[in-house]
């Protein structure tokens, strides 16, 4: 028997994305899809927004992407 466990997927983050009534998300682009394909199969639209280096306060240390992937 298999056991999932999560854990983070450690992408560098590259989308931003906000889901109705939560906070700003940055992502990577793989997980940033993901979402927004659970976004369109409810009717919803996920607008998906490219980080750029003035978003982020230190170039040299680019965000991780902290959305968690499920690993068997």
């Amino acid at each position: 028997m298999t056991t999932k466990t999560a854990e983070r997927c450690g992408e560098l983050a590259n989308i931003r994305y906000t889901w109705p009534g939560k906070d700003e998300v940055i992502a990577c682009v793989n997980c940033a899809q993901k979402a927004a394909n659970v976004a369109n199969a409810i009717g919803l639209h996920l607008q998906l927004v490219p980080v750029t280096s003035r978003d982020v306060v230190d170039p040299l240390d680019w965000p991780i992407c902290q959305q968690m992937k499920n690993t068997v």
